[in-house]
């Protein structure tokens, strides 16, 4: 009696499992325009993509029930975007910004038509932006209340005929004039039925009790235009009481702003513009996220802490979210998967031109630039550095949620969940056997089946799935680029950093010290940090002769990583590590054993 009912595997429905005889299915490349594309796309986008040499392994069906439960869901999906789309917009345009809501209809007609009449929110057939922005007004959004954690919105007060009083004008939303001459300020005191702008504002004491000043007042409008004051006594001023005048007497030297490059020869319009500056320091910037606390005195810091706190920039397919518009730009372009980016030195695609410049910076250029301060390894990038001095330290940061066994690398962590925990095991598609990695599975065919499944390069050894893939690369020896090294293909930024190089040379075998290294990088680490000698060593292959043949018949030496002890078996060397490192330690130096930097 069998436990779980997947004997009909990969036979079954793709999303619950159950077998697919007798039963009408549908195909997983079905289209249908609630997925905006193929079924099978769609849980890709909202899940995760599968490699391609996985693909031929799974359920190619799905059951009538998940095929119309997964399209409700994606109507769901798609109606609740578009809702939040709206309500973006509807804030935006709360702000007078009214392009996000006439892009939204512009982009999104038929989309939001459907929307509306399946929420009953809109009376017309036809939906039109116009008739939102006319009725915008009398939403309640423009009242939002303090309770419900936003600040109030204040009404724009409209001051026709009105006297200027400080009840009426918000302090800091005055837009102060940087310079008013005298001639103007004449102008607006004596027209008093033309609408004041809130630009200029009445001196305070001129208001007192409530009274307006007279447009024949010659006490007050002399007092304006005689303002001679130092220009430099501000430090002591209070921007919110103090006296705002303009014009003046004109001095012969123009008078020049110390923060910024506004001048003036009219001491009082250069008061007037230092009060700017006054408030501009005491003015505070508050985060716009929703119970978000942080204040700051800067605009242009509130927007970084913004960006980078709360990453507004969603994904609308996998919902990632990001910092900028560059960056979910560039993801975007990886969920198209169009590869549009080919390397000019080995044809390998990339869907974002991020992508390929950090390609062409690690796999073409020789330089390192990181070498460990411990063993003197020389690595490409920074982080491959820090993975590589976890093996040199005894912190153990990843531990498995099973068995409670602790690592110093998430590979090895994830290694060994795969091997002991899940089992996860390759099967060969010519007899019974199974494996736990891929390499193991093509030395198998390769040593057992007879059967090709690694194209090696005679000049530099690298291994490819096919011969195409192997003539392409063969083609870059001949014809190698610009300082680019035709036997190691390395690229150089100059002739004599080509000319320098430390290129591949060939020898008989990797013995060395009495053990043989079986592969040209172990057999290079081993030289440099044994004898301090740097060697780029290759072993060419024995023509006509599978890899997996070559390395079956190789005899395997096992050495025990703490003390050095050299066993025929590697059961033998697991025994004797259980008795020097201890159990726990154990699989994590068999894993940092296994995984060796390629330098």
């Amino acid at each position: 009696m069998t436990v779980y009912k997947l004997e009909k595997f990969p036979y079954v429905c793709r999303m619950c499992l159950t077998s697919c005889a007798g039963k009408e299915n549908v195909p997983l490349s079905t289209v249908d325009a609630a997925f905006d594309g193929s079924m099978g796309d769609f849980i890709s986008a909202v899940t995760f993509d599968i490699s391609e040499d996985k693909s031929h392994l799974l359920p190619q069906t799905a059951c009538q029930n998940c095929w119309e439960l997964l399209k409700f869901f994606a109507k769901f999906r798609t109606k609740l975007f578009t809702i939040q789309l709206l309500i973006n917009s509807l804030i935006e345009l709360k702000r007078s910004n009214p392009v996000p809501i006439k892009d939204l209809f512009e982009s999104k007609r038929e989309l939001l038509g459907i929307v509306f009449k399946d929420l009953g929110i809109c009376n017309k057939d036809e939906v039109v932006v116009d008739d939102l922005l006319n009725e915008f007004p009398m939403y309640s959004i423009a009242n939002i209340s303090e309770e419900s954690g936003y600040q109030k919105v204040k009404e724009e007060i409209l001051i026709e005929d009105d006297p200027i009083s400080e009840d009426l004008v918000d302090q800091e939303e005055i837009i102060f004039a940087e310079e008013c001459t005298a001639a103007e300020l004449v102008e607006l005191i004596q027209q008093p039925e033309v609408k004041r702008s809130r630009s200029v504002k009445t001196p305070a004491k001129f208001l007192d009790k409530g009274t307006t000043p007279k447009t024949n007042n010659d006490e007050w409008l002399k007092q304006l235009l005689d303002s001679d004051s130092d220009p430099d006594c501000l430090d002591s001023v209070d921007p919110d009481s103090a006296v705002r005048t303009y014009g003046g007497k004109r001095r012969d030297e123009p008078i020049q702003c110390k923060k910024c490059k506004y001048s003036t020869r009219y001491v009082a319009n250069y008061r007037s513009h230092q009060l700017t500056h006054l408030k501009k320091d005491k003015r505070e910037h508050r985060c716009k996220q929703p119970g978000c606390t942080e204040v700051f005195n800067n605009a242009r810091l509130c927007n970084n802490h913004y960006n980078q706190a709360h990453k507004p920039f969603v994904c609308e397919t996998c919902g990632a979210r990001f910092a900028g518009k560059c960056a979910l730009s560039v993801h975007k372009e990886r969920h198209q998967n169009e590869q549009k980016y080919r390397c000019i030195y080995c044809g390998k695609g990339h869907n974002a031109k991020t992508d390929l410049k950090i390609h062409i910076n690690i796999q073409h250029r020789a330089s390192y630039s990181f070498p460990c301060d411990i063993c003197g390894l020389e690595f490409k990038r920074k982080d491959i550095l820090i993975s590589h001095k976890r093996v040199h330290s005894d912190v153990y940061d990843f531990k498995c949620d099973v068995c409670a066994k602790e690592f110093k690398k998430v590979c090895a962590l994830t290694r060994h969940k795969k091997t002991v925990h899940e089992r996860v095991r390759i099967p060969c598609e010519h007899c019974d056997e199974t494996f736990a990695r891929r390499g193991k599975l093509r030395d198998h065919i390769e040593y057992v089946h007879g059967i090709q499944s690694r194209f090696n390069c005679d000049v530099c050894l690298q291994l490819f799935n096919d011969q195409e893939s192997l003539n392409k690369h063969k083609d870059r020896h001949v014809n190698p680029k610009d300082l680019e090294c035709g036997v190691c293909l390395a690229l150089f930024t100059s002739n004599e950093l080509l000319n320098d190089h430390l290129c591949i040379s060939y020898r008989d075998d990797y013995e060395c010290c009495g053990r043989d290294h079986r592969y040209h990088y172990i057999y290079n680490k081993h030289m440099l940090l044994k004898h301090g000698i740097k060697t780029n060593v290759r072993v060419k292959p024995v023509p006509g002769q599978l890899t997996g043949y070559v390395r079956a018949k190789r005899k395997r030496v096992e050495t025990c990583p703490k003390c050095e002890e050299i066993f025929a078996t590697r059961n033998l060397k697991r025994r004797h590590m259980e008795q020097c490192v201890g159990p726990t330690e154990n699989m994590e130096l068999i894993a940092a054993q296994a995984s060796l930097i390629n330098v």
